[in-house]
């Protein structure tokens, strides 16, 4: 169940995953099942010493986020 933290392992993805979660709305985690406080706490807590550096998530990440536009732009 805590795979999750071999993926977010990086100061960057780290960082996305905190915004993310930070973005959600209380309620709704709640009503799933999990409390956004204690994620967040075991997110600030998880060791950012991946194997991946930071600049290949940064490229990867705004590649994927590119290639997700202009699709949505091509099929408008």
């Amino acid at each position: 169940m805590d795979k999750w933290k071999e993926i977010f392992n990086t100061h960057y993805r780290k960082s996305l995953v905190l915004k993310y979660i930070k973005s959600l709305n209380e309620k709704t985690l709640s009503i799933q099942g999990y409390n956004k406080s204690e994620i967040l706490e075991e997110l600030i807590q998880l060791n950012t010493h991946g194997k991946f550096p930071f600049f290949r998530d940064v490229i990867d990440f705004n590649t994927v986020k590119f290639k997700n536009k202009y699709n949505r732009l091509s099929y408008d």
